[in-house]
């Protein structure tokens, strides 16, 4: 679980550079990695969740 953490901090700062960048297209590639970056540890997350909380997350409701 520490490498979810670890890509959540990679996306923080690929946010932090992107807002210092004047340059339009750098910053859009920024943006674009931090997005990824968070999108793995989202990822990454659910492959370790419990099957409700995979269910909840693909919006199906599990049986009682």
């Amino acid at each position: 679980m520490e490498h979810i953490q670890r890509l959540r901090e990679l996306a923080s700062w690929y946010r932090g550079l992107a807002e210092g960048t004047e340059n339009p297209s750098i910053r859009q590639d920024r943006l674009r990695t931090a997005d990824f970056l968070e999108r793995e540890a989202s990822c990454s997350e659910l492959a370790f969740a419990s099957p409700t909380v995979k269910l909840r997350a693909w919006g199906v409701q599990p049986l009682s």
